[in-house]
């Protein structure tokens, strides 16, 4: 396997580009494909070139389908049965399509889809993720728990990281705070996803961390043909599948808020004519919110929980109520985004970026991509290559391609420039803001329950002033974040 660029190479990497006004930079293993990492090329070329609808009604003036937009909390509607002609498509239109890789888990789901069939699967799914609130609080109370619980019993389940012990006035436990993430994670999305009766939570998770590696990367099964790897494919897709099964057939219980295979599970086709799932689309669709928010999920826990054991002042904000869990998730987000790239091919014709921006001129350098040529919108360049506004509005960011401003936690500024982490377009992940409530109630019942957390091993772990050293220098993306290192971290529960 190739080994990939670190975090801080492929920021300095776009930084450079950046600098030279160019839209697009190479990428370091495979030269024909392009990296975005301008925000205003990357919006330039999704407005113009993604995703035109065939079938499905008009655009508005925002680039988007009339009866696609993602609905609210409680806009869970049918759409209008008025049908309009389609627009002719520019004669330039590059059709920008996602590659589409084989993929047993999730062959049919919305990720894997392009053209009418992604059209039809993005409003059902898009309105059945958009979860009510109070769903989304159960699962991030019940995920608190669960994180808690497993620091108390020293859960077995952590692989045999943990080094703790109990004391009268409260417990103190050292563990590889990747293992806890991931399995508090897995339990959340088991929870979202198959609802709070389903029975078979140990073989799920079970199944699943042969899913999700210690590095909280996911197994993609298109490029794993090993015959264990094959084999838990396999058994994941059978729970999953018996799971959506038994809630199909469940008379107990008719609230579509029951759980999120409810939710998918009530857009089966089922006598619709224009806006429908089938049972393979659902159980497609259900993967995907499993998998992807694990993968969210864990590595968000991990970099917030890092982040914080650097910066104890943190810890004390929270305690005081002067600062929220969703600020130091958002801020986790933006230094580490799930995912880095999202890649698109032109299957009907080339394009050409520039940095073009509203009333401005042209970028120094217009970047061509030709028909079926992979470009790759770098969300980690649009968080950390543009240039940086510090506090006094001064602009920090083109100074240096060694620069780490970006890189310095700081959740009480909010947010600070570019940053997408669920992507932009209408493919933008629909799901993200389940992911950021259930980490928040995490993060704000431990501090409520009394819990404070520091390295183990601060010499090894903390980040130094240059960011030169710490536990964020083991981290890339191959494709999705990737935590080479362990990274042990100290709870502390004080009871009074």
């Amino acid at each position: 396997m190739t080994s990939a660029p670190s975090v801080k190479q492929r920021i300095r990497a776009a930084r450079r580009a950046v600098m030279l006004h160019s839209p697009t930079m190479q990428g370091t293993t495979n030269s024909q494909i392009q990296f975005i990492v301008d925000p205003v090329a990357a919006q330039n070329a999704f407005y113009q070139h993604e995703l035109l609808p065939v079938t499905h009604g008009n655009r508005n003036r925002n680039g988007n389908s009339d009866e696609d937009d993602d609905a609210s909390d409680n806009d869970h509607h049918e759409p209008s049965n008025t049908t309009t002609s389609p627009p002719d498509p520019p004669c330039s239109y590059a059709n920008l399509c996602k590659p589409i890789k084989p993929t047993r888990l999730l062959q049919h789901a919305l990720t894997n889809a392009n053209g009418d069939a992604w059209f039809r699967q993005r409003y059902c799914v898009s309105r059945a993720f958009a979860v009510p609130k109070p769903m989304r609080a159960n699962c991030g109370k019940y995920a608190a728990e669960k994180m808690i619980e497993m620091i108390q019993s020293q859960s077995p389940s952590l692989c045999g990281s943990c080094l703790g012990k109990r004391k009268n006035d409260g417990i103190k436990l050292t563990l590889d705070v990747r293992y806890l993430a991931r399995e508090v994670a897995a339990a959340a999305m088991i929870r979202m996803v198959f609802g709070a009766g389903y029975r078979q939570q140990h073989g799920m998770i079970d199944a699943l961390r042969g899913m999700v590696l210690d590095t909280l990367e996911l197994v993609r099964n298109h490029d794993d043909k090993r015959i264990d790897s094959i084999q838990r494919t396999r058994r994941l897709d059978a729970l999953v599948r018996e799971a959506i099964n038994v809630i199909a057939t469940d008379d107990s219980s008719d609230d579509a808020n029951h759980c999120l295979g409810q939710r998918l599970l009530d857009f089966e086709k089922d006598g619709r004519e224009q806006y429908y799932l089938t049972r393979d689309e659902v159980v497609s669709n259900a993967h995907s919110a499993f998998l992807a928010g694990t993968q969210t999920i864990s590595t968000t826990i991990a970099g917030a929980l890092a982040h914080l054991a650097q910066m104890p002042d943190l810890q004390r904000d929270m305690h005081a109520g002067s600062l929220s869990g969703r600020a130091v998730v958002m801020e986790t987000l933006r230094i580490l985004p799930p995912v880095a790239g999202l890649p698109r091919v032109p299957k009907n014709s080339g394009l050409v970026l520039s940095c073009q921006k509203n009333g401005g001129s042209a970028s120094n350098l217009q970047c061509p991509v030709q028909k079926e040529q992979i470009m790759v919108v770098d969300l980690l360049a649009f968080a950390h290559a543009q240039p940086i506004i510090d506090s006094n509005d001064n602009d920090s960011g083109n100074g240096s391609v060694s620069d780490i401003a970006s890189l310095k936690f700081d959740p009480r500024k909010g947010k600070k420039g570019e940053e997408q982490p669920w992507g932009i377009g209408k493919r933008k992940c629909p799901a993200g803001i389940i992911s950021v409530e259930c980490i928040s109630i995490i993060l704000e019942t431990m501090i409520e329950r009394n819990f404070t957390w520091k390295f183990a091993r601060p010499k090894k772990d903390m980040i130094d002033e240059a960011a030169r050293r710490g536990w964020i220098e083991s981290i890339v993306y191959r494709p999705t974040l990737q935590f080479n290192d362990e990274i042990r971290i100290t709870f502390i529960e004080t009871l009074h």
